[in-house]
């Protein structure tokens, strides 16, 4: 579950691919920016689903390396 580092692992597995060279994008709606960011995954915050409290955003921000409220926003960090 969520942000539970050994999910991120075996994905990153999975993939065949190190954290290094993957941009994990959510909401942060469950701390999953938190367990990206924790295995080296550069990380997005995507705003335009749900913009969270002021105080609940602050946390988030905390593990996210970008922010954006448009998916074409994605296209300049790729």
């Amino acid at each position: 579950i969520k942000p539970v580092r050994r999910i991120y692992e075996q994905a990153l597995k999975r993939v065949g691919e190190s954290a290094e060279n993957c941009l994990y994008i959510g909401d942060g709606g469950s701390d999953e920016l938190a367990g990206a960011h924790s295995v080296g995954m550069e990380t997005v915050l995507a705003e335009h689903f749900v913009v969270k409290d002021k105080a609940r955003r602050e946390k988030i921000l905390l593990d996210a390396d970008h922010v954006i409220d448009d998916f074409t926003k994605l296209l300049e960090l790729v």
